[in-house]
C-alpha cells in the first residue's frame, strides 16, 4: 500500500514539475503524451522519445551524430540530444531499452519545453507570420504528428482511378477528356468567335486602363489566324510551364492601376508535360489557342511541342514508369551543354517519364550521372516538334518513383512544402491561387480534380455543405474533418490542418486578408486560422461552406 502511495505522490509531483515548468502554450502538447501513454512511467527512452517527438512536433529536427557506444540508436533520441535535452550516461551509452520512469521523464519534457520556448522566441525575431500562429506550427510534422494513423493508405490505386473517372465523368466539374474530341475543327469559325468579345472594363494595363485601339488589336491578331474551315486538331505536349490567358497577350493586364503584380487575365498554369489539343494561331504565331485537362485559353506558341501523331502523344501522357515532382519547384542542374535545359524550373506536380535501363555506358549531359534518376525530357525543335532527350535528377531533390501514397501525412507534407511561395492568380508568376494549390498537392496522389474552387465542390465524392448553420453546428463539423480534407467559403479554399486552443487552422495560398488597420496583400502560401478577417469583415470560420474529403 506504502508503495503505491509513493508512487502516486512522485507521479503528482511529476507532474507539478512540467506544469510549472512549461509555458501555457506547451501544456496541452505535454498532457497529450500522458493522455495517450499512460504507461508513460513504465516506457523505455526509445519509446518515450518516440512520443515525444511525434506529440511536439519534433519530427524536423536533425538528429545527432551517434557518439554513443551503441552500434544502432533511435533516431528520435539522437533528436532529443541534439536539443540537449537527453544526455549519455559516463560510460558512453544512452541505454534505448532502459525503463525511464515518469520522474526523468517529466524532467526530459521540461528541458524539450524550454528549448522549444526559446526557439519559438528567437524564430519570432525572423520569420513573419500571423499573430496566432507559432514557429511549430510552421512544420508539417506539428500537424501530422496529431494525426491518428497518419500514414494509413486511405485510397488503393484503383479506388483513385475509379475516383478519377467520377470527377471527370461530371458534367458540372468540366474536365476534359482529350482524347475524345473531334479531329478537325472550323478554325474559321472559332477565330471569329474568340476575336468577338466584349471589350473589358476595370482593367489596366501599365497603370492606365487600355483604350479600344488596344483591345483592337488583339482581335486583329486573333482575326489574322491563317486557320480556315476544316483545321486539323494538333496533339501538343508543354515544354516550359507556362500560362494559360483569356486573351492572346503576353504582359500584365491587372484589375489595379496600383498593381503591377497581377494579371487578372490569368486562367491556370501549365506544368511542363502537361496534354493539350492545339487549334488556332494568333497572326503573329505567338499564342495558340488549345484545349487542356481542365481548362482552354491561348498559350505561348514556343512553350508547345506538336507530336507527329495521337499515338506518340498518348504513349508521352502514360508511361510506365515515372517520377512527379513533389517539392513546390525542380531546378534542373546548371549545364553548358544543354543550355535549353540547364537551371529550368519544373513545379510541383509535374510527372517526367523514368528511364528503367540505363547503364552507364554512356555521358548524360557530358557525365556518367551517378546517384541520379534519368528522365526522358519533353523538348521543342525549332519546328515546335516534340522530342525528347535525356536528364539527370539528383536523388536529393524532391522527387518521387510514381505517386505518393494517399495519406494524411502526404497531404500535409506536400502542402508544407510551398508554404510561404508567392499566390498567384489564375497561375500567374508561374505561382498557384487557392485551388491550384489543393490541386497540385492531391495530383502527387494521383487524384485529379477540378480546376476551379466551384467545380471541385461538384465532385462526387465526400462532400459537406453547411450553408445557414449555426456556428455551434458548423464548429462540430469541424471537428469531425479530417486533417487534409480541403474546406472552402465563397471563392476561396484551403487545406485544413487541424484544432488547437480552440482555434481551427489551415494552411493555404491566398492574395488578401483583413486586419484591424485594413486590408493585407499578404499573397503567400500561409498557415493562419479561421479567426481570419475577409476583407468583407466576417471571419473565415463564418463564411465557411463546404468540406471536400475525397477519402471519407
Amino acid at each position: 500500500m506504502m508503495k503505491k502511495i509513493k508512487k502516486i505522490l512522485i507521479t503528482i509531483f511529476a507532474f507539478s514539475m512540467i506544469l510549472q515548468s512549461i509555458a501555457i502554450a506547451q501544456k496541452e502538447n505535454v498532457l497529450n503524451i500522458y493522455n495517450a501513454y499512460p504507461n508513460l512511467n513504465e516506457m523505455t527512452l526509445q519509446e518515450f522519445s518516440n512520443a515525444a517527438v511525434k506529440y511536439l512536433g519534433l519530427g524536423y529536427v536533425e538528429p545527432c551524430e551517434n557518439a554513443f557506444v551503441e552500434e544502432s540508436v533511435d533516431e528520435d533520441i539522437l533528436r532529443l540530444v541534439s536539443l540537449k535535452c537527453l544526455f549519455g550516461y559516463d560510460d558512453g551509452t544512452v541505454r534505448p531499452n532502459e525503463v525511464l520512469g515518469v520522474t526523468r521523464a517529466s524532467v526530459i519534457l521540461a528541458r524539450i519545453n524550454n528549448v522549444l520556448k526559446d526557439t519559438e522566441e528567437d524564430n519570432s525575431k525572423f520569420v513573419f507570420m500571423p499573430t496566432d500562429v507559432n514557429p511549430k506550427m510552421q512544420n508539417a510534422d506539428f500537424w501530422t504528428s496529431r494525426i491518428p494513423n497518419a500514414n494509413e493508405v486511405l485510397l488503393s490505386k484503383e479506388k483513385i482511378t475509379e475516383i478519377n473517372k467520377g470527377i471527370s465523368n461530371t458534367k458540372e466539374t468540366y474536365m476534359y477528356h482529350l482524347d475524345n474530341f473531334p479531329e478537325t475543327i472550323d478554325g474559321k469559325k472559332i477565330k471569329e468567335e474568340l476575336a468577338n468579345f466584349k471589350t473589358p472594363t476595370g482593367m489596366y494595363y501599365q497603370g492606365k486602363e487600355p483604350d479600344e485601339r488596344f483591345w483592337n488589336n488583339i482581335r486583329a491578331n486573333i482575326k489574322g489566324s491563317k486557320n480556315g474551315a476544316n483545321t486539323k486538331v494538333k496533339y501538343g505536349i508543354i515544354t516550359t510551364h507556362t500560362l494559360m490567358k483569356q486573351f492572346p497577350f503576353e504582359e500584365m493586364i491587372s484589375d489595379d492601376p496600383a498593381d503591377p503584380e497581377w494579371d487578372d487575365c490569368a486562367i491556370t498554369g501549365l506544368n511542363i508535360n502537361e496534354p493539350v489539343l492545339t487549334y488556332i494561331t494568333t497572326k503573329d504565331n505567338k499564342f495558340t489557342y488549345v484545349k487542356g485537362r481542365v481548362s482552354e485559353g491561348w498559350v505561348k506558341s514556343d512553350c508547345i511541342a506538336t507530336c507527329k501523331d495521337k499515338e506518340e502523344w498518348k504513349k508521352a501522357l502514360n508511361p510506365e514508369q515515372f517520377l512527379i515532382v513533389t517539392c513546390d519547384r525542380l531546378t534542373l542542374e546548371p549545364n553548358a551543354v544543354n543550355t535549353e535545359i540547364s537551371k529550368k524550373t519544373v513545379n510541383i506536380g509535374t510527372k517526367l517519364e523514368l528511364v528503367t535501363d540505363y547503364d552507364g555506358s554512356e555521358m548524360i549531359m557530358n557525365r556518367i550521372p551517378y546517384s541520379n534518376y534519368i528522365v526522358k525530357f519533353p523538348m521543342r525543335s525549332e519546328r515546335g516538334e516534340y522530342y525528347t532527350t535525356l536528364v539527370p535528377v539528383p536523388k536529393n531533390r524532391g522527387v518521387n518513383v510514381g505517386y505518393l501514397d494517399f495519406t494524411r501525412a502526404n497531404i500535409i507534407k506536400l502542402a508544407f512544402n510551398c508554404l510561404g511561395d508567392h499566390y498567384g492568380w489564375g497561375g500567374m508568376l508561374e505561382s498557384m491561387d487557392c485551388s491550384e494549390f489543393a490541386l497540385c498537392v492531391y495530383e502527387c496522389m494521383g487524384i485529379n480534380l477540378p480546376r476551379n474552387t466551384t467545380w471541385q465542390a461538384q465532385v462526387p465524392y465526400g462532400v459537406t455543405k453547411f450553408d445557414g448553420v449555426t456556428d455551434e453546428e458548423k464548429s462540430a463539423i469541424l471537428d469531425n474533418v479530417n486533417t487534409g480534407a480541403i474546406i472552402q467559403f465563397k471563392g476561396h479554399e484551403m487545406i485544413y490542418l487541424g484544432k488547437v486552443d480552440g482555434k481551427y487552422y489551415t494552411i493555404n495560398s491566398v492574395s488578401s486578408i483583413k486586419e484591424i488597420d485594413g486590408k493585407k496583400r499578404v499573397r503567400s502560401v500561409l498557415v493562419n486560422s479561421l479567426d481570419t478577417l475577409r476583407t468583407n469583415g466576417n471571419t473565415w470560420f463564418k463564411d465557411l461552406n463546404t468540406v471536400i474529403d475525397i477519402a471519407k
